[in-house]
């Protein structure tokens, strides 16, 4: 099994919605989302 580096406060990562369009049909839950994890210093594509 290969196990991945913990996560710092620099790392970047992508954010991959579902295709049922769940950012589009509820905004400001995906919008929040991303404050959260921005919000540690982490870097979102």
């Amino acid at each position: 099994m290969i196990k991945s580096k913990l996560l710092r406060k620099s790392s970047t990562f992508a954010i991959v919605s579902p295709s049922w369009g769940g950012p589009s049909a509820f905004p400001h839950i995906y919008q929040k989302g991303l404050q959260n994890l921005n919000a540690p210093g982490f870097n979102i594509l």
